[in-house]
């Protein structure tokens, strides 16, 4: 799970996710690239902008096509 929010999104409440993606991280067994948050600054709701242009420095393709089914 990678949760992805502009800090500024007036349409979806980032708490919506950072709190449940900080429960997952405490979970025993979960490792820090299997539940990710970025909370983009200065961002409002079109953060998928800086997550699919990899402007904010994450590289979202790359950890999708590190998961593998089975």
């Amino acid at each position: 799970i990678w949760a992805i929010h502009g800090e500024l999104d007036d349409v979806v409440n980032p708490a919506g996710s950072i709190e449940p993606i900080t429960s997952l991280q405490t979970c025993p067994g979960a490792a820090e690239e299997q539940v990710k948050l970025s909370i983009y600054p200065g961002v409002f709701h079109d953060s998928w902008d800086a997550a699919y242009s990899g402007s904010a420095g994450d590289d979202i393709y790359s950890w999708m096509l590190g998961f593998t089914r089975g």
